[in-house]
C-alpha cells in the first residue's frame, strides 16, 4: 500500500483536520459526544455503521471506500463540502456563497505572504 494511510482511524482523523472543524465542531454537527473522536481515534477503538453512515451523510464529498478501506482519493470529484459556519440544512446557494467567502479569505492571506516574499528586507542602518 505504500504511503496511503492504512487504519481508518487516522483517515478520519486525516479527514476531521481537511474540513478544518475543530474536534468538538465536528462531533457537535455530527451529534456525537465531545468525546467520541478522541476516543475513537486513541485507543483505535471501531466505530459503528451508524456512526460511519452519519459521517457519510454530512459530508457526502468524502469517499467512503477511501474511509474504510483506503482506497481511492479522499474527496469525491464534483462535491462541495459544507464546513465550519454553513448550518446542516443550508441551500447550495449558501454553502456556495460560504465556500466563496472562504476561498476570497485565503486568497486574501496568500497575497499577504506573497507580499512579505517579494518585497526585500530593508537593511538595518548601522549608528
Amino acid at each position: 500500500m505504500g504511503n496511503e494511510i492504512e487504519d481508518v482511524h487516522t483517515r478520519l482523523w486525516t479527514f476531521v483536520q481537511y474540513t478544518g472543524m475543530s474536534e468538538s465542531a465536528f462531533c457537535s454537527r455530527l451529534g456525537f459526544s465531545n468525546g467520541f473522536l478522541g476516543k475513537i481515534i486513541k485507543n483505535k477503538i471501531s466505530f459503528g455503521i451508524d456512526k460511519a453512515q452519519r459521517i457519510l451523510y454530512e459530508f457526502p464529498e468524502l469517499n467512503c471506500r477511501w474511509l474504510l478501506l483506503g482506497e481511492g482519493d479522499m474527496i469525491t470529484r464534483g462535491n462541495f463540502g459544507r464546513y465550519n459556519d454553513v448550518p446542516p440544512g443550508a441551500t447550495p446557494e449558501e454553502e456556495m456563497k460560504d465556500m466563496m467567502e472562504r476561498l476570497a479569505n485565503e486568497v486574501g492571506q496568500l497575497k499577504v505572504k506573497l507580499h512579505h516574499i517579494e518585497t526585500p528586507a530593508k537593511p538595518k542602518k548601522s549608528k
